[in-house]
């Protein structure tokens, strides 16, 4: 069954949600295995992002061997992110965004 889980750092600011993404980048493994959907956005106050999992398992399995290792590297103390989960009745996604290429310059 998919899950929903917010995750949220009430003392995180969009700087340090940066640092997190670019440490998990660096890891090579975006997307993670399992990982349907991601939005993430400040919250009042910090930081919060809203993903959809294929499956608890594969949630807990980023959070433990990826995600609290680049939060713990940026100085975010466990006690400050709270994470809730739902189990996913239904979804509906649209067209993906698409972003205009700028045109080559002719010289």
């Amino acid at each position: 069954m998919s899950i929903l889980a917010i995750t949220v750092n009430r003392t995180q600011t969009i700087q340090a949600q940066q640092n997190v993404q670019r440490r998990l980048r660096a890891t090579g493994d975006l997307p993670p295995a399992g990982l349907i959907f991601q939005v993430a956005s400040p919250a009042d106050p910090g930081y919060q992002v809203i993903t959809v999992w294929d499956s608890l398992a594969s949630f807990a399995r980023f959070r433990d061997e990826q995600l609290r290792p680049a939060l713990e590297a940026e100085g975010v103390l466990p006690e400050h992110v709270t994470t809730t989960t739902f189990e996913v009745a239904s979804y509906l996604t649209g067209s993906p965004v698409s972003v205009q290429q700028p045109t080559a310059a002719c010289t």
